[in-house]
């Protein structure tokens, strides 16, 4: 299974990550994590209703495994499949 997340760009305050859409494979929506404001998505779903929409969700559980991967050194398939 091919991992939905990928980071594209990182600065000191900002990542830029691309997920792809599991109903629509050949769409990816830009998620974007910064310091002082958080998560944004350019899904329509967080533009119209301003709630957590499922690709940030996915970035954000992205980003424990990867945590825990640093933390412990295990890989991302030991994590998932646990």
């Amino acid at each position: 299974m091919v991992c939905p997340v990928s980071i594209i760009e990182s600065t000191d305050t900002t990542i830029h990550f691309e997920v792809r859409s599991e109903s629509r494979p050949d769409i990816i929506h830009d998620v974007y994590f910064d310091v002082e404001n958080g998560y944004y998505c350019g899904c329509e779903q967080y533009h119209f209703r301003k709630v957590e929409c499922k690709h940030m969700r996915l970035v954000k559980e992205y980003m424990n495994q990867l945590n825990t991967l640093m933390q412990t050194g295990q890989t991302f398939e030991e994590i998932r499949y646990k």
